[in-house]
């Protein structure tokens, strides 16, 4: 089975200056592409929002 790995850069700032509701928009959004993927019969094996780069 082939396996890859979907990363989904975003602009950082506008992220953190999002409302809860807004952040919750895109994350719903996330929710859709994840349930798409599994019916049309894709294995999503993870999935994690990684840290701000200035903790880097």
């Amino acid at each position: 089975m082939d396996e890859y790995l979907i990363l989904l850069p975003d602009d950082e700032d506008a992220w953190e200056r999002l409302s809860d509701d807004g952040r919750e928009a895109v994350h719903s959004r996330h929710r859709e592409f994840a349930r798409r993927l599994q019916e049309s019969g894709q294995v999503l094996t993870g999935g994690a929002e990684l840290a701000p780069s200035r903790t880097a």
